[in-house]
């Protein structure tokens, strides 16, 4: 699972908030004074992801199990996402 989280600088105490709340799931930061696009650009032309979740910084994951019945996988949704 490929999970971004779209911040900028001056804004740790959002980010460290948001990286709490994921615990043990492994993301990609991504910190600049773009804008979301730019960031979505970045993972496009840096990563090998087929597919990403995109966060912004001020997201608080209540239950991580949603980001799990989200994914779709072989072109058929194996769950629904309770975003």
């Amino acid at each position: 699972m490929n999970i971004l989280i779209a911040t900028s600088p001056e804004r740790e105490h959002w980010l460290t908030d948001c990286l709490k709340s994921f615990k043990t799931i492994p993301v990609t930061v991504r910190s600049d004074y773009g804008f979301e696009l730019g960031k979505i650009k970045w993972a496009y032309e840096n990563t090998n992801w087929d597919r990403f979740w995109f966060l912004q910084d001020s997201v608080i994951i209540k239950n991580p199990q949603f980001l799990q019945d989200g994914i779709i996988v072989t072109g058929k949704q194996i769950g629904r996402a309770h975003v």
